[in-house]
């Protein structure tokens, strides 16, 4: 069972607007761009020609994300960004089950925010679906999600919607009766979304 990669990413310029007290626009751009080419071209990138991914799917709002993920060997799903009503999490839904139609028997939802990802954590987090129904990557402050993995078709939504979607995907798992597990490594757990990430990254190098 090959898993897919699917990545929602919002376009390049709207992208990062807690930064807004340290960078200006061109420098979130800049920083959403140089974090999107480590998660999708390089580790995610990689993991496919390994053979270890089936494929990698970026589900953005943004030509200028969708021309970068084509040139990385991803494959685009051109969707309406959040909005009133439109929380991430149906952004995410819309692609599972594009993937799921596509005959998709799993897959790995991972923020496009992770500088710190290597291969070996998106190799934890797939391999954790071998007894498990619903794996969960906790963020940092341990309330939202930065990854899951899956197994297709889903037996409930998603419920990515910033910062506090981990217990929404804890609760609906245990009432569907899911076998969930956690995946808690360094490069899943760092995102850079508030301005004290953003410290944290700089000073790591």
């Amino acid at each position: 069972m090959r898993p897919w990669a699917l990545v929602p990413v919002k376009r390049f310029d709207q992208g990062k607007s807690r930064l807004g007290e340290l960078l200006d626009g061109a420098a979130r751009a800049a920083l959403a761009r140089s974090m999107f080419d480590r998660v999708v071209g390089q580790v995610l990138g990689g993991l496919v020609a390994s053979g270890e991914l089936a494929g990698t799917l970026v589900v953005t709002d943004g030509d200028d994300v969708a021309e970068r993920a084509r040139a990385r060997g991803a494959e685009v799903s051109l969707s309406a960004g959040v909005g009133p009503n439109r929380r991430l999490g149906i952004i995410v839904d819309e692609a599972l089950a594009l993937l799921t139609a596509r005959g998709a028997e799993a897959a790995l939802v991972i923020m496009g925010d992770l500088p710190a990802l290597g291969p070996d954590d998106v190799r934890a987090l797939a391999a954790l679906l071998a007894g498990h129904d619903l794996v969960l990557a906790p963020d940092a402050a341990g309330t939202g999600t930065n990854a899951l993995a899956l197994r297709l078709p889903p037996r409930m939504p998603t419920r990515f919607r910033g910062g506090e979607s981990l217990a929404d995907h804890v609760a609906d798992a245990r009432a569907a009766g899911l076998r969930l597990a956690m995946c808690e490594r360094p490069g899943l757990r760092f995102d850079v979304d508030q301005p004290e990430d953003y410290v944290l990254l700089r000073a790591a190098g």
